[in-house]
């Protein structure tokens, strides 16, 4: 008996960190031909830097090294094909999380809000923060310019006692690596208070002082 519940942990442990290649299913989204060569800039975030060597939890098994883009003004998740020749939408409601880069995203359901990527900015046992980044195509300011892509980031906070993601403000500035490590030690030092309001005050006081 001790050996079948041993042979079944090794099974499950073994999918959970199944790599590559991905299954032929993986590729079962539609094909993704949208063409932006008229406009400045890419709809994609970061404007697709960091596409190769990122990790995908996708149906709760990981695989690494998969080519990614995310395509922020359509809200879809972009892989390639093995044969390099088509891009398609990966699935969303069956990824768990990804990350571009060193920096991790989940998807987050209507459920907890407006349904869709977002950023993970900072996570403890009892809160969560979340960036969701929007792009938009604006018409040329002048007859020599062409179109381009405006990007906007709203921000999140989730608490055990909320139903929904609390939103912060809307900004078209990014956080910066001290602003996260700072609000990650008020996270830490704020479960040492009894009282909820006075946690999610610290925070959110934090973020509405900072110049963001």
């Amino acid at each position: 008996m001790k050996r079948l519940y041993l042979s079944i942990g090794l099974l499950l442990l073994t999918k959970a960190h199944a790599q590559d290649p991905p299954p032929a299913a993986f590729y079962d989204g539609r094909e993704y031909v949208i063409n932006y060569s008229l406009a400045t800039g890419t709809p994609f975030y970061k404007d697709g830097e960091h596409s190769d060597g990122n990790v995908l939890v996708y149906d709760d098994v990981t695989y690494t090294n998969v080519p990614l883009w995310y395509d922020i003004r359509l809200d879809q998740l972009v892989t390639r094909r093995p044969d390099h020749q088509t891009q398609v939408i990966v699935v969303r409601e069956r990824v768990g999380h990804f990350f571009i880069g060193n920096e991790k995203w989940v998807y987050v359901s209507e459920k907890y809000g407006d349904a869709g990527f977002y950023k993970v900015l900072f996570e403890s046992p009892n809160y969560k923060g979340y960036a969701r980044y929007h792009k938009v195509m604006r018409d040329p300011k002048t007859v020599n310019e062409r179109r381009y892509f405006e990007e906007s980031v709203e921000y999140f906070v989730q608490t055990p006692e909320s139903s929904s993601l609390i939103p912060i403000r809307k900004t078209n500035q990014l956080y910066t690596l001290g602003d996260k490590k700072e609000l990650k030690s008020l996270l830490r030092t704020a479960g040492a208070e009894s009282s909820l309001p006075a946690k999610i005050t610290a925070v959110l006081n934090h973020l509405q002082s900072t110049s963001l």
